[in-house]
């Protein structure tokens, strides 16, 4: 399953190495298909991506931890998360430790599921 299509948006999130998260080809990639967006709150730079024309959907900044207990209790999908174009790769390589990132996608039938993403670990759960 490749979690970054349909109508979804994701929380704040930080980067390490700001030049290089724009400079690199894979998020270069990505921008034909994803909306950026970046802003600073309290001195720090936040990324979010949303699906083409789409609005940020939250300014929550979530930390690596609660990711890490999200994916521990999320139910387990039959369904594997697909990374073929390195987009997930990427976002984590970029990601600041201390930060994670959650994807929220919305289906035509009211339904919606997360994407949890941390430097070394993603997964996703769906729900009704």
């Amino acid at each position: 399953m490749n979690v970054l299509q349909g109508q979804f948006f994701s929380t704040a999130f930080r980067v390490i190495d700001g030049e290089g998260f724009e400079a690199d080809p894979v998020i270069g990639q990505m921008h034909q298909y994803v909306e950026f967006f970046s802003g600073e709150r309290e001195g720090e730079k936040l990324f979010c991506i949303t699906h083409k024309d789409g609005l940020p959907g939250t300014t929550l900044r979530v930390a690596r931890p609660a990711i890490m207990g999200l994916l521990a209790d999320a139910r387990p999908s039959p369904i594997p998360l697909h990374d073929d174009q390195g987009w997930i790769a990427a976002l984590q390589h970029y990601l600041d430790p201390a930060d994670g990132i959650v994807l929220v996608t919305r289906n035509t039938d009211g339904s919606e599921y997360q994407t949890y993403i941390s430097t070394d670990c993603a997964g996703w759960t769906r729900q009704a």
